[in-house]
C-alpha cells in the first residue's frame, strides 16, 4: 500500500506549479483591476468634490452677484488647488477641446469641470484583454445656479 502512495506522490509532483501558472495571472489581473478602478473612482469623487467646493467658494465671493466668470475664475482655481493639494494627479484647469474649466451661462448656471488623462498603464491579459478598461479622460463636474 505504501508503494502505491509513493507512486501517486511522484505522479503529482508538478501539479501545484502548473495550477499556480494558470491561477496566478487571473488573480494578478483581478487585484490589479481592483486597485486601478479604485484609484479611478477616488479621482472622480475627488474631482467632483473639488468642483462643488470651488463653486461654493465662488458663491461666497463678495461681489453681490455682479461678478463675471473672469473675475471669479482665480478664486475657483485657488479653491480647487487647495482641495486637491493631497492628490498627486495632474488635472486640467484650462480650456481644452471646447470645454472650459469654469464657465457661466447667461442664466447664471456656473460649471466647474476637472479632467485628467489615464492614471496608470493597463495590462493586456490573454483571455481578458485590456485591464482596466478606463475612459481616456476622467472628468469630474459640478454645476450651481448663482
Amino acid at each position: 500500500m505504501s508503494g502505491l502512495r509513493e507512486g501517486l506522490r511522484h505522479y503529482q509532483s508538478g501539479a501545484v506549479a502548473i495550477e499556480f501558472a494558470f491561477v496566478f495571472p487571473v488573480f494578478l489581473g483581478i487585484v490589479y483591476a481592483m486597485i486601478a478602478y479604485g484609484l479611478a473612482f477616488l479621482v472622480l469623487q475627488s474631482f467632483t468634490y473639488a468642483s462643488e467646493e470651488a463653486l461654493r467658494a465662488a458663491l461666497a465671493h463678495p461681489c453681490d452677484g455682479t461678478c463675471t466668470p473672469e473675475e471669479l475664475e482665480p478664486k475657483v482655481k485657488e479653491q480647487v488647488e487647495a482641495t486637491l493639494s493631497w492628490l498627486s494627479v495632474t488635472y486640467v484647469t484650462e480650456a481644452t477641446s471646447g470645454d472650459d474649466f469654469f464657465s457661466c451661462t447667461p442664466e447664471n448656471l456656473c460649471t466647474v469641470r476637472l479632467s485628467a488623462g489615464p492614471l496608470i498603464p493597463s495590462l493586456n491579459l490573454p483571455v481578458f484583454g485590456e485591464v482596466p478598461r478606463l475612459p481616456a479622460e476622467l472628468v469630474g463636474k459640478a454645476s450651481l445656479r448663482m
